[in-house]
């Protein structure tokens, strides 16, 4: 808990001395809540500050996971899209499009978008040829998750 705090706040220090969408970071709240109606897992404290930083996570950028956003402004959250009904146009489980593998990082040729499968699995990739330090991103979903109790 302490060391996430602390990471949150460099983090936060760093999106101040940056420009364009990045330069928002500093005006939300660290920690996201996701997964909130999720049906077998509990919801994901995911610290946003983290995640979004050059510093902590090698090659990401804001239009990495927000990739339909344009200008300055501040981004549009995932779930205005991505769920089931929602302007995506989408029909199956929002967690299909999240954690989809066929989506992965950094883009291939014509993807639009990354998951949060296809992310931390990179980023592990990065940490095996020493690209990185730090520990394994999680790949499983109780590394995330908490399955609810039936």
């Amino acid at each position: 808990e302490e060391r996430r705090a602390r990471l949150a706040a460099q983090a936060r220090v760093a999106s101040t001395q940056a420009g364009g969408v990045a330069a928002h970071l500093e005006d939300i709240d660290d920690v996201l809540i996701l997964n909130t109606a999720g049906e077998k897992y509990e919801p994901v404290e995911f610290s946003h500050a983290a995640h979004a930083n050059a510093r902590y996570t090698k090659g990401i950028e804001c239009v990495t996971c927000h990739h339909t956003h344009e200008g300055d402004g501040p981004p549009d959250p995932c779930s205005d899209c991505h769920d089931v009904g929602g302007e995506a146009d989408e029909d199956r489980k929002k967690t299909r499009s999240a954690h989809e593998k066929a989506k992965p990082f950094p883009f291939e040729p014509g993807q639009e978008e990354v998951s949060s499968l296809g992310c931390p699995k990179a980023q592990n990739a990065v940490l095996s040829s020493g690209g990185r330090s730090g520990k394994k991103a999680p790949t499983k979903c109780t590394g995330c998750h908490s399955k609810k109790a039936r």
